[in-house]
């Protein structure tokens, strides 16, 4: 078992916007991603990829690290779990066209954008979808049918290689525990990488912006699952969230008012106000048109501010609407 360096290069060209995403209804986006569709990939980035499409060449450092670290071959066999659209099996296969290069995922749409030359080598796989079967017509000794945590038919230590990048993360513990072992199992060698933290900023920024993990675990904890689930064969990388994230500051509403005591409020106003050029109807009309707190909180301190310069009735209605708002005396 040793630590890698051959993801993260690709991983720090991409800037993110951690606080936007946490509070862009995360929830709601979350479940939109765990479907790994097409919001997921090719929806907007709130969903996940924002768009991932078939860049030629992108994959390739990474697709040559893993060929010169576990001298791969075209006598090679190789599988990737997670493989999504493929792109880095399609620049694998580029570089050894002889090699039995197989993944699998979950994704329909991913499936759907797997370049032409390498479909036959990758199919779907859920884990509902048990046992195993063979697959003459993409000529594959083995064809896997539930998801991996769920294998149970490769021989032993069938592939070359087995790689998993950024997947594993996504699963529930008792479930990633079955995928590591099942990895260790068919694998003479293999690597993960997951996404993991080193400290707490770190931590709240992947928490902020994944949208699919389960598994929030520092290296320390990956490394020792890994060898608890038996995996003294699988090389590792974690991808950390770098960068601190930029809090403005929101002060909090100053007012406490529901719609009908802005309501009563502006009534008040034009009911006991002698010099009062703004009607009932155009009160109603601007609170209306409000979006935040801080633009209702605003309007109301104009009105106090002429109640201030008013009569006797505007400074009665100033006093309410003081007393609505929680002010002091």
């Amino acid at each position: 078992m040793k630590e890698l360096c051959i993801i993260t290069p690709l991983h720090k060209k991409t800037k993110r916007d951690y606080l936007a995403r946490m509070v862009d209804d995360k929830p709601f986006c979350m479940g939109k991603a765990k479907e790994y569709e097409r919001d997921y990939w090719d929806g907007d980035r709130r969903f996940g990829y924002g768009g991932y499409g078939f860049r030629p060449g992108y994959w390739k450092p990474v697709a040559e690290a893993l060929v010169k670290e576990y001298n791969l071959t075209n006598e090679s066999k190789v599988l990737d779990v997670g493989c999504g659209k493929a792109f880095l099996l399609w620049e694998l296969h580029q570089l050894l066209p002889e090699a039995a290069l197989y993944g699998f995922d979950i994704s329909q749409h991913g499936l759907a954008s797997v370049q032409p030359e390498i479909k036959p080598m990758v199919w779907s796989a859920r884990a509902e979808n048990v046992p195993y079967t063979n697959n003459a017509n993409a000529d594959v000794a083995y064809k896997l049918i539930a998801i991996i945590q769920e294998a149970s038919v490769f021989p032993d230590k069938y592939f070359d290689l087995v790689f998993s990048n950024t997947t594993l993360h996504n699963l529930k513990i008792f479930d990633l525990e079955k995928a590591v072992k099942e990895i260790s199992r068919i694998a003479k060698r293999a690597f993960i990488c997951v996404e993991s933290f080193r400290n707490d900023e770190e931590l709240f920024n992947v928490e902020c912006w994944a949208l699919t993990c389960q598994a929030f675990f520092s290296p320390e904890e990956w490394v020792y699952l890994y060898k608890k689930f038996g995996g003294e064969n699988i090389d590792y990388e974690f991808i950390y969230f770098e960068g601190k994230s930029e809090v403005k500051y929101v002060p909090e509403p100053k007012y406490s008012f529901n719609q009908d005591e802005l309501f009563e409020i502006a009534k008040r106003f034009d009911n006991l106000a002698e010099n009062n050029s703004v009607g009932f109807a155009q009160h109603l009309t601007a609170l209306e048109k409000f979006k935040t707190n801080e633009e209702v909180s605003d309007y109301i301190d104009k009105l106090i501010e002429r109640a201030i310069s008013a009569n006797d009735s505007y400074r009665l209605i100033s006093a309410k609407a003081r007393q609505l708002r929680g002010d002091s005396e």
